[in-house]
This record gives C-alpha cells, structure tokens and sequence, in this order.
C-alpha cells in the first residue's frame, strides 16, 4: 500500500470518526473512537518495545566488542 492511500484511508477515517462521534454522538462513534484510543495504545507499546528492543542488542554488541578488545 503507498504512502498516499494509506494517508487517504486515515483522513477518511478521522473525518468518519469526528462527524459520527461529535457531531451526532452516535454509538457508531464512541465505537470508532475506541478502536482509535487502542491503535494509539498498541502503537505507543510497539514503538516502546522496538526502541527498547533495539537498545538491548546495543548493549549486547557493544560488551561483546569490549571483551574481545581486552583479549
């Protein structure tokens, strides 16, 4: 998928969400809103999981690296 639908889909999805949700406070709405706030959930634990993830095997390189230095 390009960069440009995938933009299309979330600005659709937005606009979908705020006029069901705000403008005629639907059941519909609050639903959207819902799956909206657990994407944000998932995608703050994903982010946070990667970066720490990536930072481990770091650490790990970087000591393995040390201790063949010192030998």
């Amino acid at each position: 998928m390009s960069k440009k639908v995938f933009m299309v889909i979330g600005i659709s999805y937005s606009g979908i969400t705020f006029i069901f949700h705000t403008l005629l406070n639907t059941a519909f709405g609050e639903f959207l809103m819902q799956v909206s706030y657990v994407g944000l959930l998932v995608g703050i634990v994903g982010f946070s999981y990667h970066y720490i993830s990536a930072a481990v095997k770091q650490e790990r390189y970087n000591r393995k690296r040390e201790t063949k230095e010192e030998d």
